[in-house]
């Protein structure tokens, strides 16, 4: 498979993660019990399905960061290829944080409920609220740095990567202001859309590029 061909399915890649993160933040995750033990929300079957589809969207991604870099390296150059890394790390770290979600939490929710509930209840930051912050810090910060990279080089398109950012800086702006879950909803529906619209330049650039003369 030669570069270009990495390149497109890197494109449908992003347009896939970001139909699935309209439907796990839009669609499944609004439908999660509210008001029961953590426990008893972990193993309802919306739970199963959410974590299931997130990381499958979570893996896309990281098909997709393949995808941009290749597009965009010879003009990129060493900031590209930093961003690149960043994300890409981010990304696999995401895949595994949502995968031990919903086997091995999903798990623990159904073999020691009371633990889990009182593990949840406890104040401070535990070891695995660390490991989560710092697999959101880095893939946060990959995706930001790789959108920064695709704003300044134009390829694919500046305005979806502008549109990333809005959306990952939206969830917390919104998340207090907005009833409910309304906020991070919006704020996820915008991230979702920008990742369509890369995957959309993406593919249609290569497309174009291999259309006959």
């Amino acid at each position: 498979m030669n570069s270009s061909s990495i390149e497109r399915w890197g494109g449908l890649a992003l347009i896939g993660a970001g139909v699935l993160e309209l439907v796990v933040n839009s669609v499944l995750t609004p439908l999660l019990p509210r008001g029961v033990p953590f426990a008893q929300t972990i193993v309802s079957p919306v739970f199963a399905w959410r974590q299931s589809i997130a990381s499958a969207c979570a893996a896309l991604l990281l098909f997709g960061t393949v995808g941009l870099y290749l597009r965009q390296s010879q003009k990129a150059g060493r900031l590209g290829a930093v961003a690149f890394a960043v994300a890409f790390c981010g990304s696999a770290l995401l895949v595994g944080i949502e995968w031990a979600q919903l086997f091995d939490i999903r798990d623990f929710a159904r073999r020691a409920p009371d633990t889990l509930n009182a593990l949840n209840a406890a104040h401070g930051l535990s070891l695995s609220d660390i490991g989560g912050l710092i697999v959101l810090g880095t893939f946060t910060i990959g995706w930001l740095a790789i959108a920064a990279v695709t704003m300044w080089t134009g390829i694919p398109s500046r305005m979806a990567a502008g549109m990333v950012v809005v959306g990952f800086f939206l969830i917390p702006i919104l998340r207090p202001i907005l009833p409910g879950l309304l906020g991070p909803v919006v704020g996820n529906v915008v991230l979702g859309v920008g990742w369509i619209w890369l995957g959309l330049g993406l593919w249609r650039e290569r497309v174009a590029t291999h259309q006959p003369q």
